[in-house]
């Protein structure tokens, strides 16, 4: 049973999540989908907030750290019209030019 365990955690230690992969500025993020086509029902506040990610801007390599604009709907961090390509540098300033990004 501790092999399985062991087998278990180390394969989901191996592959990256999703918060680590790079996205595109312009890509909007989305909710999986639901295999039952119903909503989860648990006690999450559906709101619009600011994540902490790192962020390249176009035509440079510097990773910058700053906060990706979301709405977080029952938990998972998707984008709405208003919420793609809207970042903040880490004094809560405006960024308009990010190539990509990923959470931290």
């Amino acid at each position: 049973m501790k092999i399985f365990f062991t087998i278990f955690i180390l394969t989901f230690a191996c592959n990256a999540a999703f918060s680590q992969n790079w996205h595109s500025a312009y890509e909007m993020l989305k909710a999986p989908p639901t295999a039952g086509r119903t909503q989860v029902s648990m006690g999450y506040n559906n709101r619009f907030d600011t994540v902490k990610c790192v962020y390249k801007l176009i035509g440079s390599d510097v990773l910058l750290r700053g906060y990706k604009y979301v709405f977080i709907l029952e938990g998972f961090y998707i984008d709405t019209p208003n919420t793609v390509n809207v970042f903040f540098d880490d004094r809560k300033r405006r960024i308009n030019q990010v190539e990509k990004y990923y959470f931290n």
